[in-house]
């Protein structure tokens, strides 16, 4: 597996850092301009915002976003809690 973000197989447009990321709401938003439904934490103190399976799903950049072949059917950022900092 690769580590989700910079070493991402995505093509660039679509990596975590072309995401707007608002670390005090935990809501981003995605290059095609859509807001994330929800955020949680992981166990390791790692945030995971989540976008919409039906707005994804419906979107002309799903495969280059969510990734070709994928069982996903939404995008799901997994970012470090100090991610303003890095």
């Amino acid at each position: 597996g690769y580590i989700r973000g910079e070493n991402s197989p995505k093509p660039e447009d679509f990596k975590v850092k072309k995401f707007s990321i608002d670390m005090e709401k935990l809501e981003a938003v995605c290059p095609a301009e859509q807001v994330s439904i929800n955020s949680s934490m992981g166990k390791n103190g790692e945030i995971r915002i989540c976008f919409s399976q039906s707005v994804c799903m419906k979107c002309q950049f799903f495969k280059l976003c969510v990734g070709p072949g994928t069982k996903e059917k939404r995008r799901r950022l997994n970012i470090n809690q100090y991610y303003d900092f890095i």
